[in-house]
């Protein structure tokens, strides 16, 4: 899949993630809805051939809700990127991209890592003032995602 100018837009747009996780090669979607008693809202997908017990790649949308308060609301972003960041610093992953990417809406950030015999690219991208979307893509049992596949990831931090 090539993404368009306006493709990080394109896929803040809950009708788009079937078809971003289809080119992804995960076009079962296999949950959604809101979890931690609302603190996030996420979508799952898997491969069409895989099951939930069994499967080699996933692909999974989180929204993470923000204050409306622009400083309180970069500070959470801020946070939550820490977070993902810390807690695969943690598991002792190996990183071979770790970059953060100004937008207008605030700092976006690009993770391509293994850990644990997961290969993960994820994008943490500001989608509104009040939302930061992460889009990750997660390889295991010996799968490892096409270059173009973590290209694709990546591309939705471009700033618009």
């Amino acid at each position: 899949m090539i993404l368009s100018d306006s493709s990080a837009l394109g896929a803040a747009i809950p009708t788009a993630w079937d078809s971003l996780a289809g080119s992804l090669g995960c076009s079962q979607k296999v949950s959604q809805g809101e979890r931690a008693e609302g603190a996030r809202y996420v979508t799952e997908y898997l491969p069409r051939d895989q099951s939930v017990s069994n499967h080699t790649r996933s692909f999974t949308v989180t929204l993470y809700p923000l204050p409306g308060d622009p400083d309180a609301g970069a500070a959470q972003a801020r946070a939550i990127l820490d977070s993902l960041t810390g807690a695969a610093r943690k598991a002792g992953a190996e990183f071979r991209e770790c970059v953060t990417i100004p937008t207008p809406l605030g700092d976006a950030a690009f993770l391509d890592y293994s850990t644990g015999g997961e290969h993960i690219a994820a994008a943490a991208v500001p989608i509104s003032p009040g939302t930061l979307a992460l889009y990750q893509l997660t390889a295991r049992n010996g799968a490892i995602p096409s270059l173009s596949d973590v290209l694709v990831v990546r591309s939705l931090t471009a700033p618009k």
